[in-house]
């Protein structure tokens, strides 16, 4: 989950304006399980998008959120 001073500067930037274009944010050995999705929809909240890349197979509550793997 996206810690409380990252979800307040993110607000504050975009709030300002200074955040138009949104970066992209890699999720490295993580983000596969259902603990994960409070985070996923945290970042859809401000229009980040979201690459995880993880060795373990999601969820089934994580599927529905993820593109199939390359």
């Amino acid at each position: 989950m996206l810690s409380p001073d990252v979800i307040l500067v993110m607000f504050v930037l975009y709030f300002l304006g200074l955040m138009c274009d949104l970066p992209l944010l890699v999720i490295v050995d993580n983000g596969s399980t259902e603990e994960d999705l409070p985070a996923f929809k945290q970042t859809s909240i401000y229009g980040i998008d979201v690459v995880v890349v993880d060795h373990h197979h999601p969820d089934a509550v994580v599927d529905q959120y993820l593109l199939p793997s390359i």
